[in-house]
Order: C-alpha cells, then structure tokens, then sequence
C-alpha cells in the first residue's frame, strides 16, 4: 500500500462517497503519532486504511464480500487490515508474545486459522484425531514433543533404534550405514562399489574421484575431476569425454585414444 496525504479534505470526501467503513478496532490505544494521523491506500484504490493518533484503526473498502463484511470473533484476536491481529502470548501453545497477523506455536505445531494445531500431511501422519493430535500409520506412533508420527525403529536391525534426529520418519543407522529412503530402512553403505562410509543420515561418502548420486545408484564418477569429460553417459556409469579421448575405468578418467595412431597401444 502506498502512503497519501490525509491533509487534503477532498480524501474524506472520496471516503465518505465511495468506500464501506470497516468497524475500527484499536491495538495500540496508548499510542500517540505526534499529533498526526496516518493512513496508507492499495494500489488499485479498493482498500484505505486510517490509523488515528490513538492508535484506533479505521479500514475502508470499495466493495465487502461476506467473509469481510463480518468477520467472525476470535478469542485474543482482533480483525485489521484484511487480517486478525493475535495476541500471541495469551493463545495456547504458542512461544513468544506481542501482536502479530500470524505466531509461532511450539512442539511442531503449526498456525492454522487463529490457533496452533498438528500438521496431519505427513507420511505418516492420517486423519486429524484433534486439533493437537494426528492418527499414525501401522509401524509409527505419535510424539507429543514434536506433533508427529514418529517411525518405529526397534525392528530395523541396522538401525540404533532410535529415530533420526534429522526427520522422524527415517531410523537413526549405525556408523557405516545410512537411511534409504527409496527402500525405508538403513542399508549399508558397503553395499555400493566405490562407497567409503556413511556421509549423512542419507548418503554415503564416495572414494576419490566419485560422488555420490542417490541411494539406489550410489556413488558414480564425478566428471569434475577429468579435464575433457563432457558429463556422466545417460547410463551414469561412466564420464563421457571429447575426441580424440576415451573413458578409462581403471584411471576413472578420460585418456588418449592412442588406437587411433599408428604403432601405438594404450598403456
């Protein structure tokens, strides 16, 4: 919204003649902007808004559909600039304070329509069972501390047991090992050729000159290293690499063609 200057009696007049008063509602009673009163009008002129020098605010609009026409009472809320404006600090499970059009809620909820509820989208997660609580899925339970369903991860025997710290839904793997999330257990990173150990919750470290590509594939050539490779071959098994060069598995780099040269062979 851009700023307009409320000097000019002709804005009243606009107002008055074209705009539907909102009921005003006031935040900040105790404040005083120095004697002066401000407003702010969007950019195609469908709502102005008056701030007055007590802190009461005033929304003006062309038109009212009926969601804005009356908006419903929300307990700690209060109806402004096309918004609710919440006080934070007085709505159950939420951290901080102050007034704000949204608040930050604890334990992993999240801020739906004016309060804190479970977020019911995850993989686990089903039906809402109450705004705090969701249904889990067969081989997962509910945590309270972080409003998710939380993978069982006793029957994984590469696993510690405990759910990973980085997503719920993935087991904790032993040193070596890594989450596959492709396949929802720990596997071992010594199943891939060229693996060197586990990296990450879900990766595995590569050797020398190889990287990591994903948890079914594992680690593939890493074409940065060779001078004249031109990019992993579609079937990602080798580095392709421009004329007169060749692939070299052995080497994992791209060499001379010295077929191509007479009384030569490649070393």
């Amino acid at each position: 919204m851009s700023y307009i200057d409320l000097s000019n009696a002709a804005v009243f007049v606009l107002v008055e003649g074209l705009y539907l008063q909102l009921p005003p509602v006031s935040l900040a009673p105790n404040t005083y902007f120095n004697g002066y009163t401000k407003g702010k009008i969007n950019a195609d002129a469908s709502a102005f808004t008056l701030i007055e020098r007590y802190g009461q605010i005033f929304e003006f609009r062309r038109a009212l559909n009926s969601n804005l026409a009356t908006p419903p009472n929300v307990d700690n809320c209060e109806w402004s600039y096309s918004a609710y404006v919440c006080d934070c600090g007085a709505i159950a499970n939420t951290i901080g304070s102050g007034y704000n059009t949204s608040c930050a809620c604890a334990n992993g909820l999240i801020w739906v329509n004016q309060t804190c509820v479970a977020n019911c989208s995850g993989s686990f997660e089903t039906a809402t069972e109450n705004p705090l609580i969701c249904g889990c899925q067969s081989g997962s339970f509910w945590n309270s501390t972080i409003s998710r369903c939380q993978r069982n991860c006793s029957q994984d025997g590469l696993s510690t047991g405990s759910v990973s710290s980085a997503d719920p839904s993935w087991c904790a793997c032993f040193s070596g090992d890594f989450w596959s999330v492709t396949k929802g257990a720990c596997t071992s990173c010594s199943s891939f050729p060229n693996a060197a150990g586990s990296d990450s919750a879900t990766s595995c470290d590569c050797q020398s000159r190889w990287t990591w590509f994903n948890d079914t594939l594992g680690c593939v050539p890493d074409c940065r290293y060779s001078t004249y490779s031109t990019g992993l071959t579609a079937d990602l098994k080798a580095c392709g690499c421009k004329s007169p060069y060749v692939w070299n598995a052995t080497a994992i780099n791209c060499v001379v063609n010295c077929g191509r040269f007479a009384n030569t062979k490649n070393a």
